[in-house]
């Protein structure tokens, strides 16, 4: 899964209209980030395990905002 600070507002507001977000990019963090391969071949995992990702942009927000409520209504 892949996708910019951008992206992950826009699923945040769908969720949260009131959202507002800053941020700052980490140059030293970026590079790293950038260092990393745009595809991974999952391929093996799929056959040897039976792996089969159900995690997309929508699923991470939709759980991620879940758990926040949870712990901010403690």
């Amino acid at each position: 899964m892949s996708f910019c600070p951008r992206e992950l507002y826009e699923v945040i507001r769908q969720r949260v209209p009131s959202f507002q977000m800053e941020y700052c990019i980490d140059p030293v963090k970026e590079a790293i980030a950038g260092s990393w391969p745009n595809y991974m071949d999952d391929t093996c995992a799929r056959t040897e395990w039976g792996w089969d990702p159900v995690w997309d942009i929508d699923a991470m927000a939709d759980d991620m905002l879940r758990h926040l409520r949870m712990k901010l209504s403690k």
